[in-house]
């Protein structure tokens, strides 16, 4: 069999499959193979922001991060479930996938947005790890724990978690603003949306790209 021949990509001196086109920019001035990571605590709004922001680019992905920890059946452990050693290993393994899944899509000229809970360093490390060669923004919504809380005690979901755990998702998952805090401040584009309708928070994003965009020398 015939080896796939490949061509240069003009536009980041990687290789390019045969077949795919030449990465475009879109009207926004976006390269069409960057990866968005949206992090935050859960119940910040990464998930709705991430929708509405793939929406704006005329060829896009969204990966909502936690889908992927559903496809585990046999031994699924959530994080924050016990044991804690083997969430932990499903969460890295997570975010491996989900670097795996961008840098496909971002190779074929789709910009890929990626929703997920990204606390530390070592987190954003391992996604950078596997995105070499891409353009990789961060982008952490920071609304604040009291307001998430606020926000999750009427989600039904949240409801059920109380019922079966004794306290919402916004509490469970409160303690990790600190470390977020901690860790990634100062990297990427903060958004403080305690007031923010999910509309406005993408065109702040959209606005603040040269601020989100990680440089090698981020981490």
């Amino acid at each position: 069999m015939l080896a796939r021949r490949r061509h240069p990509d003009r536009h980041r001196g990687r290789l390019r499959p045969a077949g795919y086109p030449l990465l475009a920019r879109s009207a926004t001035g976006i390269a069409l193979s960057d990866v968005w990571l949206i992090s935050g605590i859960p119940g910040a709004g990464k998930t709705t922001v991430g929708r509405l922001l793939a929406d704006r680019f005329p060829r896009s992905v969204f990966i909502e991060g936690d889908l992927l920890q559903g496809w585990i059946v046999g031994g699924n452990v959530w994080p924050g479930q016990a044991p804690a050693d083997e969430s932990s290993r499903q969460i890295e393994l997570n975010m491996r996938n989900h670097a795996l899944l961008a840098r496909s899509y971002g190779e074929a000229g789709f910009i890929t947005i990626v929703d997920y809970v990204i606390v530390t360093r070592a987190d954003l490390e391992r996604y950078r790890a596997g995105l070499v060669g891409l353009d990789v923004y961060l982008v952490v919504l920071h609304p604040g724990a009291r307001v998430v809380i606020e926000r999750e005690a009427a989600r039904e979901k949240s409801r059920r978690h109380r019922e079966k755990h004794g306290r919402t998702i916004g509490e469970h998952f409160a303690h990790l603003e600190r470390p977020l805090v901690a860790e990634l401040g100062g990297l990427g584009l903060w958004l403080d949306t305690a007031d923010l309708t999910p509309a406005a928070t993408v065109e702040l994003i959209l606005a603040g790209r040269d601020r989100a965009r990680l440089d090698d020398h981020s981490t």
